[in-house]
């Protein structure tokens, strides 16, 4: 939980898929779906200006009655995400997931985008976290550090 977030990228790569809010919904959908994610970074300028995940697409587009196909990026984008430091934790990042409800948080360090994390990512870090530790006890208690 104490972890940087910077840990956790570098395990998981640097590399972020970003658009532009001027793209379509549909240039977006297209994006995840042929990198395998379910989010983009919204871009302007080289500043991270927002995020467009699945959900967006769905809540505010589909569900919305949009076309996706005209709909640009901007109308159905979540602006002012919560964003990390590389010095923020594992423990910041789930807080600011729980409380903002999204799944994923881009790491910056002022303007420069680093990375994006997801709520998956953190799970895999937990994970494995917890497993060393489940494995350090079971050598204490088998007695390997007497």
């Amino acid at each position: 939980m104490h972890s940087p977030i910077s840990w956790v990228l570098n395990e998981k790569g640097h590399v972020v898929h970003t658009i532009s809010p001027a793209a379509t919904v549909c240039e977006a959908v297209r994006g995840m779906r042929t990198h395998g994610i379910g989010c983009l970074v919204v871009t302007e300028a080289g500043r991270v200006v927002g995020l467009i995940a699945e959900r967006d697409v769905l809540m505010r587009c589909i569900a919305a009655g949009r076309e996706a196909r005209y709909t640009p990026v901007r109308d159905v984008m979540t602006t002012d995400p919560p964003m990390l430091r590389p010095d923020s934790t594992v423990g910041d990042a789930m807080t600011a997931m729980t409380d903002r409800r999204t799944r994923h948080l881009p790491v910056v360090n002022g303007d420069d985008l680093l990375g994006l994390v997801s709520i998956g990512d953190l799970t895999r870090w937990m994970t494995r976290h917890l497993q060393g530790q489940v494995r350090s006890l079971e050598s204490y208690i088998q007695g390997a550090y007497a």
